[in-house]
Formats: structure tokens, sequence, C-alpha cells
């Protein structure tokens, strides 16, 4: 049972991870969408080549920069153009040949970055809406009690096991540091405060784990 709820709330987590890297995505497509729609010099206008996805307007706009009848490409943009064909992406140059006919280059980028800007808002928002959906379905906050309820219960109950027959030592003050490694077997949890942490035992003792509250 508990294997099966730490992944779950592991993958839970990391689409808690996801969503808040959508956030942030969305934050700054759309800052970036209010500046371009601020200094574009030249109005939108719907086309009847519309992209249906921003991938598909991102490599439009792409086509429509370096697109020009009889130019010569660098090796470089002759290169990726190559990969785009055979991506399939290369073969809408025919189409764009006949909106060059009707719109100049640069009204053309400006629409494509207009459709590039509203499809991907549109797709973070599908997005972090699914996934939020996804997320308070799970009941996160519960489910991660319930664990933390049955990783205590097992902790303490290994805890119980361990000393059940085991013969408890005494120990003085000095003992701590003089037998440190007898004494972390008979009392493997440890409380202290950070500033006495390395001096409460010997100093070649290594600590399997260390669990500092309010670090800061």
């Amino acid at each position: 049972t508990l294997k099966i709820l730490y992944g779950s709330l592991r993958k839970k987590l990391a689409q808690k991870n996801e969503l808040s890297v959508l956030k942030q995505e969305l934050d700054s497509i759309e800052i970036e969408r209010k500046y371009f729609l601020q200094y574009a010099n030249v109005p939108f206008k719907e086309i009847e080549l519309k992209p249906e996805t921003p991938q598909k307007a991102l490599e439009m706009w792409f086509l429509c920069e370096t697109y020009k009848e009889g130019k010569t490409y660098g090796p470089l943009i002759r290169l990726i153009r190559y990969i785009l064909f055979l991506l399939g992406i290369g073969r809408e140059n025919h189409k764009l040949r006949k909106l060059f006919e009707k719109y100049p280059q640069e009204q053309l980028i400006v629409i494509f970055q207009h459709y590039f800007y509203e499809l991907k808002i549109i797709e973070l928002k599908k997005n972090i809406s699914a996934l939020t959906e996804t997320i308070n379905s799970f009941n996160f906050d519960e489910k991660m009690t319930e664990y933390s309820d049955i990783s205590m219960r097992l902790f303490r109950s290994s805890i119980a096991g361990y000393f059940a027959t085991r013969k408890r030592t005494t120990y003085e003050l000095d003992d701590l540091w003089k037998k440190s490694e007898d004494f972390i077997k008979n009392y493997p949890v440890i409380l202290s405060t950070t500033y006495s942490l390395r001096s409460s035992l010997a100093k070649n003792v290594m600590y399997d784990y260390v669990i500092i509250d309010e670090s800061s």
C-alpha cells in the first residue's frame, strides 16, 4: 500500500512541478504577446492558410522569414529547410507562394506571429486546466497525510521490533563521544540543535540521514 501511495504521490508531485512550469510559460508568452501587439507595425488579417497548432504557426513564421522567390540561401538555412522538408514542413512552400502574391512578406510574418501567440496561449491554458483538474481530483493533501501516517506507523513498528529483544545500555554523558558507535546502535534517532550536532558525538561519526527543521 505504501509503495503504491508513494508512486502516486511522486507522480502528482511531478505534475505539480509541470503545472508550475506551464503557468510560468503562460505568463511569459502573454507578456511577449502584449509587447508584440504594441509594436507590430502591420495590422493582423485572417488568411486562408490558418495554422491549427502553435507549432505549425511557428513553422510558417520561419518559412516566411526565410522565404524569397529565387533567393540563394546559406548552408545552415539550406540544411534547416531540408530537415523541415523531410518532416513534411517545407512542403507548405507552394501554398506560401500564393500568399506572397497577395500579401507583403512583412505582413505575413506578423500574421503568423499573431497566430503563434494566440494558439500557444490557448494550448497552455488548456493544458493548465486539464492538469489542475487531475491534481485536484487526487486529494493531494489527504493522500500526503495518509502516507505520513502509514510511514510513521511502520517506522515505530520497526524501532519497536529492533529493541524488543535487545538489552538497553545505560550511558554516561561522556559516553556520547567516547562510545558513539555503540550509542547510535541503541539510540539510532538523535535530536539535537544545529549548533551542537557535530559536538554531540565523536567527530568521525557519520549519520545516515540528517533532517534539519527551520534550517534558515
